[in-house]
């Protein structure tokens, strides 16, 4: 049985292939059944169910989504509907992957089949770790979440939810690969947003105060925030579990805050992480770049990119192979239409013997603007 997905749509829009137009959208949910084995259950919640399923064909693992759509909230369905919209739009290695999805109206369910990342999450990190994490390490992580924040910001979305926990990695090691997830708030960006969402404890203080839009500049503090947590292992705001439940003491610290040296050096000083490991002076001046207390202030995730703390401790590029080079100029000069099958046997085929991290690795290498794309402004 022939999967449901619609063919025409390689050959739609201009000159490029669109990755949107590589995610198989189905009617119903039964090429779940039809193409996957469940391999065992990773989550249950109230409205969703998560398993780790493998893929018939191909032997690949990924996971599989089922959100349950009856009597939901329809606020909450058409940010469900928009995270599959914007996931299928963006493509990058850092952001984890959508391969095909269904909105099954019999069943009720949304259905999605995602890029399976073994590792856990940053705070899996941190407490494998111990709250103690070698200062490169960190670094490693902050660039990558910049790379994809810089990527989607070229792209005109912001995410509105950067925090430790939407940040997967490919392993626990020091050398893991970063997947950003949960694209649940996100949204195009046209000026500001004029909505609250986010995470409390990674708030930017112009949202605290006054509910002001959301703009890009609240991802940079929400990295930034981001990053002196990997840093001290402690939150500079506190977690809502530290107040029982209550937004409130989060909120009164985030509307009076000044500035780094002000509010949060001290508190940075007598961290874990700094008490037991020291961290640099350029570690803290990173920190005091991003959580700048005017928007206008802190750079953008172009800018963050070349501050000295993350150049210092960015991993030296492996030389990149003639043949994958003229490679990659062949499928440049390629018509389009042999182009687009090309884009859709490598998005559709099978990786069992291809050691992805070592691509991403290359296309990270040759991306050298960070803008997600490889062009000549490349230097290539």
């Amino acid at each position: 049985m022939t999967r449901n997905h619609e063919p025409r749509a390689f050959w739609r829009g201009g000159r490029n292939v669109r990755k949107a137009q590589l995610v198989s959208r189905h009617l119903s949910a039964d090429f779940v059944d039809q193409h996957y084995e469940v391999v065992k259950r990773l989550n249950v919640g109230s409205f969703s169910r998560v398993n780790l399923v493998r893929e018939r064909s191909s032997y690949e693992l990924r996971v599989c989504k089922v959100i349950d759509l009856k009597g939901m909230d329809p606020h909450v369905l058409g940010m469900m509907r928009k995270e599959v919209q914007i996931l299928s739009a963006l493509d990058h290695p850092n952001i984890v992957r959508l391969y095909e999805f269904a909105e099954d109206e019999r069943r009720q369910e949304l259905v999605l089949i995602l890029e399976y990342v073994q590792g856990g999450d940053c705070i899996d990190l941190l407490e494998e770790r111990e709250r103690l994490l070698p200062e490169e390490l960190a670094a490693r992580i902050v660039h990558q979440l910049l790379v994809v924040l810089n990527y989607c910001h070229s792209c005109g979305i912001t995410h509105r939810d950067v925090k430790p926990e939407n940040v997967m990695l490919s392993s626990l090691d020091d050398d893991a690969t970063c997947k950003v997830i949960d694209f649940g708030l996100a949204t195009p960006y046209k000026g500001r947003v004029k909505e609250f969402a986010g995470t409390v404890s990674y708030l930017a203080p112009e949202l605290a105060i006054a509910q002001a839009g959301f703009s890009m500049a609240a991802d940079i503090w929400a990295v930034g925030v981001t990053a002196f947590e990997l840093l001290a292992g402690t939150s500079p705001f506190g977690k809502l579990q530290e107040y029982g439940n209550e937004c409130d003491p989060i909120l009164e610290k985030l509307c009076t805050y000044e500035s780094f040296d002000e509010d949060l050096l001290q508190v940075f000083r007598e961290s874990p992480g700094h008490q037991r490991l020291w961290r640099s002076s350029e570690a803290k001046d990173f920190l005091r770049f991003l959580l700048a207390a005017e928007p206008e202030d802190r750079p953008t995730a172009a800018q963050a990119l070349e501050h000295p703390w993350l150049q210092r401790h960015r991993p030296v590029p492996e030389p990149i192979a003639p043949e994958m080079l003229r490679t990659f100029a062949g499928f440049a000069e390629a018509p389009q239409m042999h182009r687009s099958c090309l884009f859709a046997l490598a998005a559709k085929g099978r990786h069992g013997e291809l050691d992805t991290e070592v691509v991403e690795a290359t296309f990270a290498d040759i991306d050298r603007d960070h803008d997600g794309k490889i062009s000549l402004q490349d230097g290539w």
